[in-house]
């Protein structure tokens, strides 16, 4: 049986990643549905990054303002970039939910993610979940933008 090739591994990699800023069991919405807590306190809109062994991710999340489900969650969406070693770039459309502390994700593939915002709201530690049953774990933290001049 053939190996898969170099590329297609770091494109694998990459998605698996890329669900690391989404969510692990069930959909996101069957989580933040089967939970009774109020919305969450936590903004994650702006530019997160992480590393999954060589492929950088990059993500760029949105918060929606209102409350869904109920009042109990938050609508999250965005882009999440993984860039292999080489520097080629590959592109992931994700929604999810943030509920409490909880943030959870998905993509079309079927790869989803789930993780804890830290106390100090910068930090997110999560698992992948890939559409075959993988897990992968997976840490993001917030970029820090650059004082304006």
């Amino acid at each position: 049986m053939k190996r898969p090739s170099l590329s297609f591994r770091f494109l694998a990699i990459a998605i698996l990643a890329l669900c690391v800023i989404l969510g692990a069991t069930g959909t996101p919405l069957q989580a933040a549905k089967n939970t009774q807590a109020p919305p969450t306190p936590w903004n994650v809109t702006g530019v997160w990054e992480g590393q999954f062994l060589a492929v950088r991710l990059e993500a760029h999340l949105e918060q929606g303002t209102e409350a869904v489900h109920e009042g109990l969650a938050n609508r999250i969406f965005g882009v999440v970039y993984s860039i292999s070693p080489l520097g080629s770039k590959t592109t992931y459309h994700i929604a999810g939910l943030i509920h409490g502390n909880t943030i959870t994700g998905i993509h079309g593939s079927g790869h989803s993610f789930k993780g804890t915002i830290s106390d100090n709201g910068n930090r997110i530690d999560g698992v992948v979940l890939l559409s075959g049953g993988q897990e992968l774990p997976l840490c993001a933290t917030r970029r820090r933008e650059a004082a304006a001049k």
